[in-house]
């Protein structure tokens, strides 16, 4: 999820020798539901990212909002059966006003106060009350990003839960 630590996993990630991230850090190229997020329009244009992968690594990136994204799993599960998945979380009080910061601080975000942004949320998801530079709406959908439950289990059910670790963002900042 965003603002859980997903730059720092990747910065970890990077440092493996036998682990290729791939540039943009977040693609969203699964997440087909959440078009305005996507860096890689086509499958062609996703798999170019990895191009310069050296030969047997494993290929990552950590794309935010695959966690919230309802068709990401199924995606990555129909790309890559034996996709391994790490998913980061925080608390989501925490998490919710740390995005609304960032928003605010990329223009993404028009309201003045977290609580007048939160409250707004459903005027917002009937597309009402939109600042005029968000690429994707769903992205000022704070209650829906941080309600995590649902969104780990699709997860388990798709991957099985050897092939997902799920990792709290303060344990990643402590170690």
């Amino acid at each position: 999820a965003p603002k859980c630590a997903t730059s720092s996993l990747q910065a970890l990630l990077i440092r493996h020798p036998d682990i290729f991230m791939c540039t943009p850090k977040e693609p969203h190229y699964f997440s087909s539901d959440l078009p305005g997020l996507s860096e890689a329009a086509s499958a062609e244009a996703y798999g170019a990212l990895f191009d310069a992968a050296p030969d047997g690594a494993c290929l990552g990136e950590a794309s935010a909002f695959y966690l919230m994204s309802q068709d990401a799993p199924a995606r990555i599960f129909a790309a890559n059966p034996n996709a391994r998945i790490i998913l980061s979380l925080r608390n989501p009080v925490d998490a919710s006003r740390s995005w609304y910061h960032q928003l605010r601080d990329g223009f993404r975000e028009d309201q003045t106060t977290f609580e007048a942004s939160w409250a707004l949320q459903d005027a917002r998801a009937r597309g009402d009350q939109l600042p005029s530079y968000c690429r994707e709406p769903k992205q000022l959908q704070y209650r829906e990003i941080y309600s995590y439950a649902d969104q780990v289990e699709r997860y388990f059910q798709i991957f099985g839960r050897d092939n997902v670790l799920v990792l709290l963002f303060e344990d990643i900042k402590s170690s």
